[in-house]
C-alpha cells in the first residue's frame, strides 16, 4: 500500500505530517480502518473485502463520533471525537 514517496532526507517529516492527519480522525474510525487492512491481507476475493468495508461504515454510522463528525461539519468546526 502506497500513497506518497518521500524525497531525501524528508521521510520522517512526512511521517509525522501522516500521522497527524491520521489522529484527526475518529479513533473507532482509525481502528476499523486498521482491522480492515489487516483483514484484508488474508481475503482472496474483492466481493469480500468490500463486504468488509461496508459492515465498518455501517457500524461506524451508528456512533457518537459520526454525529460529532456531522455536527462539526454543519458548525464549521474541528470535530472533537468522544471514541465511541
Amino acid at each position: 500500500l502506497l500513497n506518497g514517496v518521500a524525497n531525501d532526507g524528508e521521510l520522517i517529516d512526512d511521517a509525522i505530517k501522516m500521522a497527524r492527519l491520521i489522529c484527526k480522525n475518529s479513533p473507532v474510525g482509525v481502528q476499523l480502518s486498521k482491522r480492515a487492512l489487516q483483514a484484508n491481507m488474508e481475503i482472496t476475493s474483492f466481493a469480500s473485502a468490500i463486504e468488509l468495508e461496508n459492515r465498518g461504515q455501517a457500524l461506524l454510522t451508528r456512533g457518537s463520533d459520526f454525529r460529532e463528525a456531522l455536527n462539526a461539519l454543519q458548525q464549521g468546526r474541528a470535530p472533537v471525537f468522544p471514541g465511541k
